[in-house]
């Protein structure tokens, strides 16, 4: 079982097409938004209609595009415009205080391990974690 943390990013093409990977997805808006392809069909000249994530108000947000992904009719692009993603793997990086009888304390960073540590603390050990690929 792996358990690699995922992010999306952007495919190397830098194109959108409703049918990448089966029509399941997934695509991100050009500003790295997940973004949710809901229909290819709708009428008016707009046919691709996609929900995209607004962080600031922690809700989806329905958005019409052109065929090709581009949220404008005109040539500009936007920061809107949608593009096929994929997920990568993201190395993990934390930091661990280590006590006597095994004990451990993990934090995001250096700076909280140091901040939480007891004057118990026998180390704080740096872990970063290795992908496949990643040169030895």
């Amino acid at each position: 079982m792996t358990m690699q943390n995922q992010k999306l990013q952007a495919c190397a093409d830098g194109k959108f097409s409703a049918n990448h990977n089966d029509g399941k997805g997934p695509w991100i808006t050009q500003d790295g938004r997940p973004a949710r392809v809901i229909c290819t069909d709708a009428r008016a000249g707009l046919p691709v209609v996609a929900l995209a994530l607004n962080e600031v108000a922690s809700r989806e947000e329905i958005f019409c595009y052109r065929a090709d992904g581009r949220f404008y009719s005109s040539r500009a692009e936007s920061h809107l415009d949608l593009l096929n993603a994929e997920y990568v793997p993201v190395r993990r990086e934390f930091w661990a205080n280590v006590y006597p009888h095994g004990g451990l304390f993990i934090a995001a960073t250096k700076a909280v391990a140091d901040r939480e540590a007891s004057s118990s603390r026998i180390e704080c050990i740096h872990v970063r974690e290795v992908l496949p690929g990643d040169e030895s």
